[in-house]
């Protein structure tokens, strides 16, 4: 068997790589990967689809989370059976951590689990969006998609400050956003439910639970279950963004604390009903398979995982079920606890 292994040179030496890369080779029968370093003129993508029609086991994305992304993309877009290894070397690395992936653990480590741990299935989200010069794009994520805060908090985010202080740089990139546009008005609708209005902070797709910095705002969401959860971020007042902090924290407590969960969960009345939170907090939200936006003001900027896609004025996002074959560390009750993984392991 052989893998390939895509890496962003920004981030990481070709030798340092090479390095670490090797035990893991070994310990697990693959002959020597192919190194294939993504270029201003050559993504990841195309790099991964290559190495797909090259006729290689493994896929292993190497970078920060547009890496991970355009990797992914490849694999959901031509449908290869091909499991995705990720090594983190970004600042979010959100589908690294919603995996139960350590960005803090040895590189030779996140290479042991790429090559040798389970195989867990990923669902993928196909996004087609209008963008403000009326041009329509198509586009994969796997973690979260969404316009509001969350997308202007990735466009005046310095990438020095990133470099510097980590996730942390995305609270001043959060900060000018609430200065320049902090509400926006828009209508979504999620699968063949009624048409909702909404005036808002913040739009969020989830297939993961887990954001930067460890935030949990959807600890019910799971990468394999079929379905997306719609987040509404509409705080009012100074009061709206203190429930908001509030109920972040609990819900990222949740995680790790199930009977948390399980209270949370009770007392929604809604959700167990209807499928949605109450419309009257500073967090709402729904579930579905498949969810359309329309932006009423003026187009919103939009982001993929952690890449800033433009201004969108409206889109429609798929979900595919069970697209992708992921590596992830062994899923024992421990990691279970730590990590919120309820999902399937693939046979």
């Amino acid at each position: 068997m052989r893998a390939a292994i895509i890496f962003n040179p920004t981030k990481i030496d070709e030798s340092e790589l090479a390095a670490a890369l090797l035990p893991a080779e070994r310990a697990n029968d693959y002959a020597s990967s192919k190194i294939i370093p993504t270029r201003p003129d050559y993504s990841a993508t195309e790099a991964a689809a290559d190495a797909i029609a090259d006729g290689v086991d493994l896929v292993i994305a190497c970078g920060g989370d547009g890496t991970v992304r355009e990797t992914a993309a490849a694999l959901a877009e031509t449908k290869s059976p091909v499991a995705l290894g990720v090594v983190p070397l970004g600042t979010g690395n959100l589908l690294a951590r919603n995996l139960g992936i350590d960005p803090r653990q040895p590189l030779q480590t996140h290479f042991e689990i790429a090559f040798g741990g389970t195989t867990r299935p990923l669902d993928a989200c196909e996004l087609t969006a209008t963008l403000d010069d009326g041009n329509r794009v198509r586009e994969w994520f796997m973690v979260m998609a969404g316009m509001g805060i969350d997308a202007g908090m990735i466009q005046f985010t310095d990438e020095d400050k990133k470099q510097r202080f980590g996730w942390l740089a995305y609270l001043g990139g959060v900060a000018r956003t609430l200065r320049k546009q902090p509400m926006f008005t828009a209508r979504y609708r999620v699968d063949s439910e009624p048409t909702y209005g909404v005036r808002a902070a913040s739009m969020l797709l989830l297939n993961c639970g887990q954001l930067q910095g460890g935030i949990t705002l959807a600890p019910d969401a799971t990468f394999d279950d079929g379905m997306l959860d719609v987040v509404i971020v509409r705080p009012r007042g100074p009061l709206g963004w203190l429930e908001l902090l509030g109920q972040g924290m609990l819900r990222s407590i949740s995680t790790v604390v199930p009977p948390l969960r399980e209270i949370l969960l009770e007392s929604d009345a809604e959700k167990q009903v209807a499928r949605r939170y109450s419309g009257n907090r500073a967090i709402t939200g729904a579930q579905g398979a498949g969810v359309s936006f329309a932006v009423d003001s003026d187009a919103e900027p939009f982001q993929l995982d952690g890449d800033l896609l433009g201004r969108v004025r409206d889109g429609l996002v798929v979900v595919h079920h069970d697209a992708l074959n992921v590596r992830a560390p062994a899923v024992d009750e421990t990691a279970r606890l730590v990590f919120g993984l309820r999902g399937r392991v693939a046979r």
